[in-house]
């Protein structure tokens, strides 16, 4: 299972819907519903990093998001749902399993 290196979470990154691209904090406010399923992916693995991200002890903090790209590389590859973007969407979807794989 590859871990998405930390300096590729901070370079700018192509967009998919409201959770494809960046991680979102919405905490405490209201957080726009994804455009679709491929978007919902994004969404949990946002929340799921945000959990990891809070974790006071490194090792866990590194093993929590390890888990949260893994589980985003499995939902990607297992992605059989439609695009709200119907071109750009199956683009994005190929381009972000070369950047998470299992």
């Amino acid at each position: 299972m590859a871990r998405l290196p930390n300096w590729m979470r901070h370079i700018p990154h192509p967009m998919y819907g409201n959770y494809g691209g960046r991680p979102r904090k919405c905490r405490g406010e209201v957080c726009p519903m994804p455009i679709d399923g491929m978007d919902n992916l994004f969404r949990r693995h946002d929340e799921q990093l945000y959990i990891a991200n809070n974790m006071s002890n490194e090792e866990e903090r590194k093993m929590y998001q390890k888990q949260a790209d893994h589980n985003l590389a499995v939902g990607l590859r297992k992605y059989k749902g439609s695009y709200a973007r119907k071109i750009y969407g199956p683009m994005y979807r190929q381009m972000a399993m070369l950047i998470f794989r299992p």
